[in-house]
């Protein structure tokens, strides 16, 4: 994908106003060479434990990020011959817990790989008889956590003075496995992958080496049976974070676990269509459990947040239910479940104002994941006080405009409007979608469509994805750039 906009005069004007620098969009043609904390000896322990013939186990996370982290170190054992087994939990539980132990002593796994999760899992770590663990993480851990002893090291880039703090799971074992070098893993297209987990797992964009994974997924998906099988209709942003990942994260939703393993792993033609419209049907039911999720539901509305609390049977689309709270509320939002010992467990979406560090200032909650989603954890005893709190907090939302730059519709530009599009296809964490506020007084030509309605101008098209017409009599469009084939539309997606 060709990026032309450094001299761009609209986006030019858009990073003065976030306060970056033209540096920021330069693409890097190559992954920069550095190391974690503790990884010569976790690729020494690695490799001693090929050459000794142990039995491998692989415990895939629960998300697009474990997916692809273990779909490269599953692919990479079965290319060295290795006996090794695999396994993801079916109940969207991160990390450890009481069923991987025994799926370890069923299968006798004498070495234990823990991707992109695991870091603070110490204590299963240690009561695992006869086993070395080794994991490849992202989450956020400190220094002195990073444990490297006989049994258990732990190699992650989030930490303090890291190279990439915002690596995701899948760009630490990628980096593993390249410093390897038993295979030619290059060759095997994984940095699309990678660039893959960077959209899913939210990483920052503006890290130049995450926009490397990115740019090189735009420019390489044709090349996976997988990917295949969705539609490009101009934005590859939109087909990979609208379809694909979407598709993925049900299938580990509601429990189809070996289901998401095979559509990242096989790559037969035929097989894999059959699995792609398997995947559609599970995501079909679970839009269908989310819809029955939403109608029972009961929310509370505070200040700056948003607070659902459901019953257990939603327990694993509570990541999703909070998704469409804040896009209801327009909000960051938690729903919350209480556990078989009357605490409360669920998810966070939130914004780069109310975030993971907003919520770890409160007492009695805990947070696990990432700043704008994660899991939350809060003690019975806090619960009231707690809630009571965050539904009261007051969050100053500074430098909210509706959008970053004012344009005339008798000045405007496609090409400089195209070149927003081509930069919106690279949006993400730290660097939001661009838009912009569009100065007329034109009345346009309407059309109705079940889905969308369409506004016609002289010189540009609106589509709009809101439920309510635009108000003429305001004099402005806002909408975003985005692409449509080799051409530019106007979305009109928020309020």
């Amino acid at each position: 994908m060709k990026i032309l906009y450094l001299n761009n005069r609209i986006i030019n004007e858009v990073l003065e106003k976030r306060g970056l620098d033209k540096e920021v969009l330069i693409d890097i043609d190559k992954i920069p060479d550095y190391s974690f904390i503790n990884e010569e000896q976790a690729l020494e322990s690695f490799r001693k434990a090929i050459i000794d013939n142990k039995v491998f186990g692989v415990l895939y996370d629960v998300d697009v990020d474990g997916l692809v982290a273990g779909k490269m170190v599953d692919e990479y054992l079965r290319s060295l011959g290795v006996r090794y087994f695999v396994y993801m939990s079916d109940n969207k539980v991160h990390g450890m817990n009481d069923k991987v132990v025994e799926w370890v002593y069923k299968n006798n796994i004498e070495y234990l790989i823990v991707v992109d999760a695991g870091s603070k899992d110490i204590k299963y770590y240690n009561e695992l008889q006869n086993v070395k663990v080794l994991v490849l993480d992202h989450h956020e851990i400190l220094v002195e956590e990073l444990i490297c002893n006989d049994k258990i090291i732990i190699v992650n880039s989030c930490y303090e003075g890291s190279e990439n703090k915002n690596l995701s799971g899948s760009g630490v074992v990628y980096r593993f496995l390249k410093k390897l070098n038993y295979l030619n893993i290059e060759n095997r297209n994984y940095e699309s992958w990678v660039g893959l987990t960077v959209l899913s797992d939210s990483c920052s964009i503006l890290d130049k080496e995450n926009r490397y994974y990115v740019k090189y997924l735009y420019d390489n998906y044709y090349k996976e049976e997988l990917f295949k099988n969705f539609t490009n209709y101009g934005s590859l942003e939109s087909m990979f974070n609208f379809s694909v990942i979407p598709l993925l994260n049900s299938c580990i939703r509601m429990g189809e676990t070996q289901l998401a393993i095979d559509l990242v792993t096989i790559t037969n033609k035929r097989k894999l269509k059959e699995l792609v419209e398997q995947a559609r049907q599970v995501q079909k039911n679970q839009n269908n459990l989310l819809q029955e999720a939403l109608n029972d539901i009961k929310v509370i509305e505070g200040n700056s947040l948003v607070v659902g609390r459901i019953e257990d049977i939603y327990s694993n689309i509570t990541g999703l239910l909070a998704t469409k709270l804040r896009g209801k509320y327009k909000k960051p939002s938690m729903v919350l479940l209480k556990d078989d010992n009357n605490n409360y467990t669920g998810s966070f979406r939130g914004d780069k104002f109310f975030n993971k560090k907003v919520l770890e200032e409160i007492a009695g909650v805990s947070v696990q994941g990432h700043e704008q989603a994660s899991g939350v954890f809060i003690e019975s005893k806090y619960y009231v006080e707690a809630l009571k709190e965050l539904l009261n907090k007051i969050i100053d939302r500074y430098n909210t405009d509706d959008y970053d730059y004012v344009v005339k519709s008798d000045e405007y530009n496609i090409k400089e409007v195209y070149e927003v599009a081509l930069l919106n296809e690279y949006r993400g964490v730290d660097f939001e979608k661009v838009y912009l506020k569009i100065i007329t007084n034109e009345i346009p030509e309407i059309r109705q469509y079940p889905n969308v309605t369409k506004y016609r101008y002289r010189g540009f098209e609106v589509v709009d994805f809101l439920d309510e017409q635009i108000s003429f009599k305001d004099g402005y469009i806002i909408a975003s750039p985005g692409l449509s084939g080799d051409s530019v539309v106007l979305l009109r997606d928020r309020e």
